[in-house]
């Protein structure tokens, strides 16, 4: 199954998926970034890296609620996956399944475990590479905070020492935060294709600093 197809199958779950982004209950989203376009690109990788399609296809729902945390209140998270859960797929996924789906989705951000399930495996696996994905670069500089530069001028071959994950000190030092993600992954094709990813996002990183220093504005003095 495809993107186009699993969207033919769920499309209760996508709508119900597209509805909440775009009008999200918490006005005040710790990040935008996290898109309809978001849930679709990780659901669409959950159907490509896991070769079990009824898990595949659980992941890809997963995928479709893993943003609830980024558009309800702390405390509203998982009843709100839940709910999204049952109201879309009762009639399609058994009462196993679904409880399945929504463990994955409330539990993706978690660092690798030896007690996660394969579905919320596959889901970890293909939001990591969502997160390195070109679209997600072009949503990071959409999204951030206006005080934060795009990139810094000092910092071009390299990160800020200041930059952490949780804070990054420009839109360049997020995206190359991302790259973490790499030895996180678990599934032989999430593999492949993180690496293809990586190769991809890397030579957008360095033709940037590139053309910059081509025009000689890291040497100037403001």
């Amino acid at each position: 199954m495809n993107i186009a197809q699993f969207t033919q199958e769920f499309p209760d779950l996508c709508a119900a998926s597209k509805k909440l982004h775009a009008n999200p209950p918490n006005e005040n989203r710790c990040h935008s970034g996290h898109t309809f376009i978001h849930d679709l690109t990780v659901a669409a990788l959950c159907l490509k890296i896991d070769p079990n399609e009824p898990i595949a296809i659980m992941a890809a729902c997963a995928a479709m609620v893993h943003s609830v945390d980024h558009c309800v209140e702390k405390d509203k998270v998982k009843d709100t996956i839940k709910y999204m859960v049952e109201e879309n797929l009762s009639h399609i996924l058994s009462a196993p399944m679904r409880s399945a789906v929504a463990e994955a989705a409330i539990r993706h951000k978690e660092l690798n475990r030896d007690d996660q399930l394969t579905v919320q495996i596959t889901l970890m696996d293909a939001d990591r590479l969502a997160n390195l994905s070109l679209v997600t670069a072009l949503n990071l500089a959409r999204t951030a905070p206006k005080e934060r530069p795009t990139l810094e001028l000092a910092h071009l071959d390299e990160e800020n020492p200041a930059t952490t994950y949780r804070d990054p000190q420009s839109t360049l030092d997020e995206i190359r935060t991302h790259f973490q993600y790499i030895p996180m992954l678990r599934m032989e094709k999430a593999k492949e294709i993180g690496h293809e990813y990586a190769i991809e996002l890397s030579k957008f990183v360095g033709r940037l600093g590139d053309q910059i220093s081509e025009l000689g504005l890291e040497d100037v003095a403001i």
